[in-house]
C-alpha cells in the first residue's frame, strides 16, 4: 500500500483550502454588485465641482418618524435636531430617512433664507395644509441645495421653490398625487432637475412660472 508523505497532505490540504477560497470571492463578487445596486444608488451633485458623491437608499424600509421641520435663516440649522453635517459644501447639512405627516397644516420641511450647502435624502412627505405654499419640502430664498430620492404624496404641492431659489438640485424624487404641482418652481434660476417623477396632480406635473429662468430639466416623468 502506497503511503502519502505529510508534505502531500499538507499539499493537498492547501489546495483545497485555495479552492473554497477561489470560489467565496467570486461568489460575493456576483452577489455584492448587485446588493448595492438594489439598495443603494451613487449621484454626482450638479453645480458644485468636487463635490462628494451622495450614496442614497433606493428603498424607503427604515424611515423615522419626525414632526414638521422649520429651518429659517442660517442659525436655525444648529437648532434642528434631525440634522447632521456642518453646512460646507464638503460636509452640509443632511436630512435623511424622515417620514413626516403634516396632518393638513402647513409644510412637512421649511428652509427658508438660508446659502448654506444641505441635502435632503430618501424622506416620504406626506399631508402638508391646502395652502399655496403648503408642500411636501418648501424652500424660501434658498440656494446650494440637494433634494435626492425624496417621496411626496398627498400634498398642497410636492415640491415648492419660492422666490429666488437659485442653484439647487432636484434628482430621483417621486410626487405624486398632490394638489397644483408635483414640482413648482416661482421665481427662481439655474435649477437642475433630473429624472423626477411627477404624476397625478391636480394641477401639473411640473410647473416652472414667474421669470424662472436658466433650469435644467432632464429625464422626467410628467403627467398631470
Amino acid at each position: 500500500m502506497q503511503r502519502i508523505s505529510p508534505l502531500s497532505r499538507k499539499r493537498s490540504r492547501y489546495s483545497r483550502v485555495l479552492t473554497i477560497l477561489i470560489v467565496l470571492f467570486y461568489v460575493l463578487g456576483l452577489i455584492f454588485p448587485s446588493i448595492l445596486w438594489n439598495h443603494f444608488q451613487v449621484t454626482m451633485p450638479s453645480g458644485n465641482k468636487g463635490a462628494p458623491l451622495l450614496l442614497a437608499p433606493r428603498q424607503a424600509s427604515w424611515l423615522t418618524p419626525a414632526p414638521p421641520i422649520a429651518i429659517i435663516g442660517d442659525d436655525g440649522w444648529a437648532a434642528c435636531d434631525w440634522v447632521n453635517g456642518s453646512g460646507t459644501w464638503d460636509k452640509p447639512y443632511v436630512l435623511r430617512n424622515l417620514t413626516i405627516d403634516a396632518s393638513g397644516s402647513g409644510s412637512c420641511i421649511t428652509i427658508e433664507n438660508t446659502t448654506r450647502y444641505f441635502q435632503i435624502i430618501n424622506c416620504t412627505l406626506t399631508r402638508a395644509g391646502t395652502g399655496f405654499r403648503d408642500a411636501g419640502i418648501y424652500l424660501n430664498h434658498t440656494g446650494n441645495g440637494t433634494l435626492l430620492n425624496n417621496t411626496c404624496y398627498n400634498n398642497s404641492c410636492g415640491i415648492h421653490l419660492d422666490n429666488a431659489c437659485n442653484n439647487n438640485t432636484l434628482v430621483d424624487s417621486t410626487c405624486t398625487g398632490n394638489g397644483y404641482a408635483g414640482i413648482f418652481l416661482y421665481s427662481s434660476n439655474n435649477n437642475t432637475l433630473t429624472n423626477n417623477n411627477c404624476t397625478g396632480s391636480t394641477g401639473n406635473g411640473i410647473a416652472i412660472v414667474e421669470t424662472s429662468c436658466n433650469n435644467t430639466l432632464v429625464l422626467a416623468g410628467i403627467s398631470p
